[in-house]
């Protein structure tokens, strides 16, 4: 999703995601819990500085959701889905910490698990808007600043909060690379899963069940490097071969919550990503 700011105005911008994992009916309830750093123990003392992995377990009635959060390297969200309602992430800290980390996290039992699949951040992109239509694609390839590379930039230490107001555990992470655009300036991510169907409490209000999470991502005191700047998250999906996937594009006004045409992607049905943008000049 695209923002704009114009000349030396720092710039706040929020994105949500709403993605859901499995289709289910309203009164649906899962029991959910949070923790941090699953199965760390003195194996692994100290702990590198600012190396989090974020756990939320959501319990069904013969099912249960995982979904990680880790901020080693670019922030990437892990979401497996188990017939099991005892099955458990296993971590091997010091494998997890390595250079070559593959096979270091485990979902167990593994025969439990019927899906996976991660998001992963890849690159915040600038361009210039010189016509200002918000549309990336129509834009010339010169109007593209070079971008951000999430991989190299420096994460906080993931915040979390086992429960908000409404019951909702959340993970929060926050970062920059040190450049003069971000000298005063930040890239935040927050991950929220939900035990019930409703909306979320904070504004636009986004429609979700007990099967849904949601990922916000919104800049904050970020100086632009053009003049009428737009910015672009880029995502890259990965998960168990399935066939080739299809994304359907609907663009729709029904939610009493948004008066506006917003745009909805589905894949597969049930997976459905939705996202909304809020703009902030500051001087």
């Amino acid at each position: 999703m695209a923002a704009a700011a114009r000349g030396v105005l720092l710039l706040s911008l929020l994105v949500l995601l709403l993605t859901a994992t499995l289709c289910s009916g309203d009164t649906y309830r899962r029991q959910l819990s949070l923790e941090l750093n699953p199965g760390l123990n003195s194996s692994v003392s100290p702990l590198p500085p600012g190396i989090n992995l974020i756990h939320i377990r959501s319990l069904g009635d013969g099912d249960t959701l995982h979904f990680l959060l880790c901020n080693q390297g670019p922030p990437t969200l892990l979401i497996v889905h188990t017939n099991s309602t005892s099955s458990s992430v296993q971590v091997d800290w010091p494998a997890f910490l390595s250079v070559n980390n593959s096979g270091s996290l485990r979902v167990e039992p593994e025969n439990s698990v019927l899906h996976s699949h991660a998001l992963v951040l890849v690159r915040l992109w600038e361009y210039d808007d010189l016509n200002d239509t918000a549309d990336p694609q129509t834009a010339p390839p010169s109007s593209f600043l070079p971008p951000y590379e999430l991989s190299r930039f420096q994460w906080g230490p993931l915040n979390s909060s086992n429960l908000d107001p409404q019951g909702v555990p959340e993970a929060r992470l926050c970062g920059g690379d040190g450049s003069p655009a971000f000298s005063q300036g930040e890239l935040c991510l927050q991950l929220s899963a939900f035990g019930s169907g409703g909306r979320a409490a904070g504004w636009p209000g986004l429609l979700h069940s007990a099967n849904s999470s949601q990922l916000g991502f919104w800049l904050q005191g970020v100086r632009p490097r053009a003049d009428r700047a737009r910015f672009l998250l880029e995502l890259q999906g990965l998960g168990r071969p399935h066939g080739p996937g299809r994304v359907e594009v609907r663009r729709s006004i029904d939610d009493e919550y948004s008066p506006s045409i917003f745009t909805v992607r589905t894949k597969g049905g049930c997976d459905r990503g939705r996202t909304v943008a809020v703009i902030e000049d500051r001087l």
